[in-house]
């Protein structure tokens, strides 16, 4: 029997393993398309008359758990509407070959940042680069801040970007609570 950390670390690297290895196969057969690391951090007006301050541990991750649906439903907000920029007629199933792919994982507060915010990995098409460079460029109500920074497709640099995108989502996979803090797009 696995105890509950192998069973965490086995997790972790299926999954890590699972999307590096989608994204590369994306790659071989489209060499022009594009892999992004997205960091999108919240205005802080989400997180008015929540209390923050000297929550740690568990009862943080309450915190962050019960805001998951709605920050991730803020991404994912932010993703359609770009899609629907430029991909018209983006819900049709025969158009969800040609989306973008992302991994978006939320994150606790980190490097000055007071509130969770979310990594995304994305890969983007060919002919949707230009398109990404330009909706990725516009502001977005929901953001304070949006940065999206072309990432190394070498294995081992995307193998870490994953990592680092979904640290805080790895660390509390195992756990009883019931909060969902990734989603993949399209879905």
């Amino acid at each position: 029997m696995l105890t509950k950390l192998e069973l965490l670390h086995y997790y972790k690297t299926f999954e890590t393993d699972r999307i590096i290895e989608d994204f590369a196969e994306r790659q071989r057969c489209e060499p022009q398309s594009r892999i992004y690391h997205v960091t999108a951090v919240f205005s802080p007006h989400w997180f008015n008359g929540r209390v923050w301050s000297g929550k740690t541990g568990l009862a943080r991750h309450e915190l962050i758990g019960k805001l998951a649906s709605e920050l991730l439903g803020l991404f994912r907000q932010w993703w359609v509407h770009g899609l629907a920029d430029y991909i018209p007629n983006f819900y049709r199933p025969n158009k969800k070959p040609l989306q973008p792919v992302c991994h978006a994982f939320l994150d606790d507060k980190g490097d000055g940042e007071p509130y969770p915010h979310i990594h995304a990995v994305c890969w983007v098409p060919t002919a949707l680069v230009e398109g990404f460079g330009r909706w990725s460029d516009r502001p977005w109500p929901s953001f304070d801040k949006l940065d999206v920074r072309a990432a190394d497709e070498t294995h081992e640099h995307l193998a870490n970007t994953v990592r680092y995108a979904s640290k805080y989502h790895a660390k509390w996979v195992l756990h009883e609570s019931a909060y969902e803090l990734r989603m993949s797009l399209p879905a």
